[in-house]
């Protein structure tokens, strides 16, 4: 069994993928093909992708039992000591600091956080204007 999603494809990629398999949800493929069908499929996926993306997911030997392919997607399957995971990019274009924010100071001296002082001095005026 295969499960290929695609995002923002063609209606006539989305046709062509129907012939072959199931479109159980839009842009959710699923199918039993032969490797060499799939391999096929896949190809005439990349091909005809224009600007979407698609996500290929298919059973494979080894230890998770499934093997992903991507295409026009930032994520992409990378291999990590025999295991398949998925790399996302960092979209902040900033690199990781080990800075602790001004909230952070506050949150730490005080114990409670922004939320959780605001509601407490709320209240607080609440009980003061009843008296």
């Amino acid at each position: 069994m295969m499960v290929l999603v695609t995002t923002a494809v063609s209606t006539g990629l989305r046709g062509e993928l129907t012939m072959w398999l199931l479109e159980v949800s839009p842009g959710v493929f699923v199918g039993t093909v032969s490797a060499r069908v799939r391999d096929q499929i896949w190809e005439f996926t990349c091909e005809n992708i224009g600007n979407g993306r698609a996500t290929l997911i298919f059973p494979q030997r080894n230890e998770q039992r499934l093997g992903i392919k991507t295409i026009g997607d930032a994520w992409e399957a990378t291999d990590f000591d025999g295991m398949t995971l998925i790399r996302r990019p960092d979209l902040s274009g900033k690199e990781v600091t080990g800075k602790v924010t001004d909230r952070a100071k506050v949150r730490e001296a005080s114990g409670w956080s922004i939320a959780g002082r605001r509601r407490y001095y709320k209240n607080s005026i609440e009980r003061r204007q009843r008296k």
